[in-house]
């Protein structure tokens, strides 16, 4: 499963997951000061799209697979250096960074 991982603005933990239901509904679950969390709808149209509206110099984002939604949510909370050893997945947007001759 795709996912997107949203760091706090010092970029050292985890403070969203990102994914998108089977539905193509794009989804946050957001750890609050306290340590509680709490899901969301984000009405985004998909993953790409949430990285380039909310992502950012202060919200830096990080794309990956794992094998479930369970172990994502595990890294709330955690450290960025540990989610960004997981491989960077590719969003498939259509966009190239080549210039036209």
């Amino acid at each position: 499963m795709r996912v997107v991982f949203g760091f706090d603005s010092s970029h050292d933990r985890v403070v969203q997951v990102f994914w998108q239901e089977d539905d193509g509904k794009v989804k946050v679950r957001m750890q609050k000061p306290d340590g509680s969390t709490k899901d969301r709808d984000m009405g985004h149209a998909g993953l790409s799209e949430v990285v380039i509206s909310v992502g950012g110099a202060y919200s830096p984002m990080y794309p990956t697979d794992v094998d479930d939604l369970r172990s994502a949510f595990q890294y709330l909370g955690k450290a960025a250096d540990l989610v960004e050893t997981l491989p960077k997945a590719n969003l498939g947007d259509q966009q190239t960074n080549s210039q036209a001759s």
